[in-house]
């Protein structure tokens, strides 16, 4: 028996969010079809939120009946209200909108700035339907404006060590998925052709799970070779990921989860998957195997527009259990990876690029134990082995005291 979470436990679990939310939804004054949760500032954080959990109550509002099993008192149709209410917000307050965030700003271009569209694509193309052409206006150009910064302004950069700044892996994942997915979609055909969109989208995703390897690597690519679109790793050979300055297992997944959610997109829409993130989540050896990977031709395809409005949605399904199934048995979503027998996983194994000069700059992980010479084939986030040296007991923390009090830790004086 399958102990994967079906729709109606992780329905359950929303439930207590669902009674606390009304305390952290705001109205706008004067906007009474606006609302947004938290506090409607225009920095990236407040501007995720606000999405994110628009597109959270969009899809909970797509199974009237789960809601109700699982005990929800408020209806599908009321959710559904709320999250239009909070995306018309996020709309409205883009720098191509009419209104100002909480702060007296708006949001947008800037290299987080889809971060939260992204994560909300499962709800949004669950609204789109109930969109106004007012909606619908205001979203294109907000796509125009982000695909406009994506393909002029941001340069698209990779590299091994977060010192450098230029340690990009999931950000480069998801700005690509974001073109890709307006490509797809159709948004820019009035102002530019899909293609241009695809071929940038592209080199993004080759360059998100990117290994040294790559800068040699002939795989084609949307008929290119993987070298010509390499201008960086972000991962060493060994799969260590130094990001925001350690050893980042946590985004090393989270990439993965950004490829899943453009998987998924191109899924709904009836688009083969885009072929850079097959060969991308290939690459990283996550292991699993969907449908036979895409070819360049089929990347292509997804260049050519599709209807402004979802004219269908996929009918949800419970418990994991495709619509139509017999429902016998329940299975988890198919990762976003689609392995072939060409691989482009294999590898030689060599010491890590930098591994004649891991002494000259070893990140957090490395700079104490043994000496950096015994760990020069390690990856600069691999822990250090072990020589047989004790390492010297940890100096005590001086607490800093201030007249009239003591020290942390010990009794006043009588």
């Amino acid at each position: 028996m399958s102990t994967f979470p079906s729709s109606l436990d992780f329905t359950r679990a929303a439930v207590p969010f669902l009674k606390a939310l009304p305390a952290y939804l705001r109205d706008v004054p004067g906007e009474p079809g606006l609302k947004h949760y938290g506090t409607g500032e225009s920095g990236h954080w407040a501007v995720q939120i606000n999405q994110q959990v628009a597109g959270a109550l969009a899809c909970l509002a797509e199974n009237p009946a789960t809601l109700a099993e699982a005990g929800c008192t408020r209806s599908a149709g009321e959710l559904r209200d709320l999250a239009l209410a909070m995306v018309r917000y996020s709309l409205r307050t883009h720098c191509t909108g009419d209104l100002a965030c909480t702060d007296g700003k708006k949001w947008g271009r800037h290299w987080i700035s889809v971060l939260g569209f992204e994560r909300m694509t499962p709800g949004l193309d669950l609204l789109r339907p109930y969109f106004t052409a007012d909606d619908e206006a205001r979203l294109r150009a907000l796509v125009e404006c982000e695909c406009d910064y994506r393909m002029g302004e941001y340069e698209l950069v990779a590299a091994l060590e977060a010192s450098t700044g230029r340690n990009k892996p999931e950000s480069n994942i998801w700005n690509g998925a974001f073109l890709l997915r307006a490509a797809a979609d159709g948004f820019l055909d009035g102002a530019a052709s899909a293609a241009p969109l695809v071929e940038r989208g592209t080199d993004y995703l080759v360059n998100g799970l990117s290994f040294p390897a790559d800068a040699e690597d002939d795989t084609p690519v949307l008929g290119k070779p993987v070298r010509e679109r390499f201008v960086g790793a972000n991962f060493f050979p060994d799969g260590a990921l130094d990001h925001h300055g350690y050893l980042n297992v946590g985004y090393a997944y989270v990439c993965l989860s950004n490829l899943a959610l453009l998987h998924f997109s191109f899924k709904r829409r009836g688009l083969p998957r885009p072929t850079a993130s097959c060969a991308t989540c290939a690459r990283s050896g996550c292991g699993a195997s969907a449908a036979p990977s895409p070819t360049a031709a089929s990347c292509a395809s997804a260049a050519t527009p599709a209807p402004a409005t979802p004219t269908a949605r996929p009918s949800p399904s419970r418990d994991g259990i495709s619509p139509g199934t017999s429902g016998a048995t329940k299975t988890p979503p198919a990762s976003p990876a689609a392995t072939s027998a060409s691989s482009r996983r294999s590898r030689p194994k060599t010491p890590t690029a930098r591994s004649t000069a891991s002494a000259s700059r070893p990140c957090a992980a490395n700079r104490r134990g043994s000496k950096p010479a015994s760990n020069a084939t390690r990856s600069p986030c691999s822990p250090p082995r072990r020589t047989g040296r004790r390492m010297p007991p940890p100096r005590p923390t001086p607490h800093a005291t201030r007249p009239g009090v003591e020290a942390r830790g010990r009794r006043p004086r009588s």
